[in-house]
């Protein structure tokens, strides 16, 4: 006899009574907080790209072509799949792709720099409403940044600089040539053992105004006790813990503070 309920039960429980306590803003006192949770968190306009990108999504989804991608079972080892199968483990979901595209739209961010990029949807999200940004693009695995960059050619409204390799070695060159980075996209899904680091190295270049996006925050006990060290970090003033990404701004003119959202 079971005495005790299964993960997956805990876990609706958890996410009604998050929508039910978080659903609208109520608590919230920060008018910052408050009208990002309304009118760019809680948004539900459909811009004029996100077809493109979903028709794009779509493609994909019906590719039967073979591609090597890292197997999740064997650390360090990769493994034979379709580029349909890794489109829907590893690409970003329709509605957080939405969510990128509005926080880049609201806070008009320049100087954009994506840690993982996968298989491109989620960079074509973030740079597509406007032209003439700065954008690079970091991803260790060929094969996906070889499907991001025919997306990029494709539909990117922007030049994108995609990088390959290893970020440890690819990250700080890429940061002094950059200069400063005003939105800073983290794919935590993929790159669990190296959060502390990659967000150590990236935090002297962030400016003030700066919004960073970490995915994953929940996926793993290292992601879960990642988030925890940016919550307490001093240079991070307010985040938002959206269950499958964070968000985190280091304006000094707000004051700190750790909100949970139902997104």
């Amino acid at each position: 006899m079971r005495l005790l309920p299964q993960r997956s039960t805990l876990r609706k429980c958890t996410l009604l009574y998050r929508k039910i306590r978080h659903r609208r803003g109520d608590g919230v006192h920060s008018p910052f907080v408050f009208n990002l949770i309304t009118k760019v968190i809680r948004e539900r306009a459909v811009y004029y790209c996100f077809q493109e990108i979903e028709a794009l999504r779509k493609e994909l989804l019906q590719s039967k072509e073979t591609i090597l991608c890292p197997d999740r079972r064997h650390k360090g080892k990769f493994c034979r799949t379709t580029v349909a199968a890794a489109v829907k483990r590893e690409a970003v979901r329709p509605k957080y792709g939405a969510l990128l595209f509005r926080l880049t739209n609201r806070f008009r961010s320049k100087s954009i720099l994506q840690i993982g990029s996968s298989l491109g949807l989620s960079t074509l999200y973030l740079t597509s409403y406007a032209p003439a940004l700065k954008c690079v693009s970091l991803e260790r695995v060929p094969a996906f940044a070889s499907i991001a960059g025919q997306l990029y050619s494709r539909a990117a409204r922007t030049a994108i600089d995609v990088r390959i390799g290893d970020y440890k070695e690819l990250l700080p060159g890429i940061l002094r040539e950059m200069g400063t980075v005003d939105f800073l996209f983290l794919n935590g899904r993929r790159e669990q053992e190296d959060m502390s680091w990659l967000f150590t190295a990236c935090l002297p270049y962030l400016t003030d105004d700066a919004v960073l996006v970490c995915e994953g925050i929940k996926s793993s006990r290292a992601m879960r006790r990642f988030w925890k060290e940016v919550c307490r970090h001093p240079e991070v003033t307010v985040t938002l813990d959206l269950f499958a990404a964070g968000i985190v701004f280091f304006d000094k003119k707000l004051y700190k503070r750790n909100y949970t959202v139902y997104y």
